[in-house]
């Protein structure tokens, strides 16, 4: 699952100079969960970023 936002966090995301009109990415992961799936999430992480 992927998440995007300030997660109520606003507070300090800003101590941390995140911009609030973009938040952050959140990320959950379960044991099941495969390999393949952590390196699909990595590999289009590396091209976005």
């Amino acid at each position: 699952m992927a998440g995007g936002g300030d997660f109520y966090g606003g507070r300090p995301l800003a101590a941390l100079g995140v911009n609030p009109e973009r938040g952050v990415l959140r990320l959950s992961f379960v044991h099941y969960t495969t390999r393949a799936e952590m390196d699909k999430l990595l590999n289009a992480l590396d091209d976005v970023l």
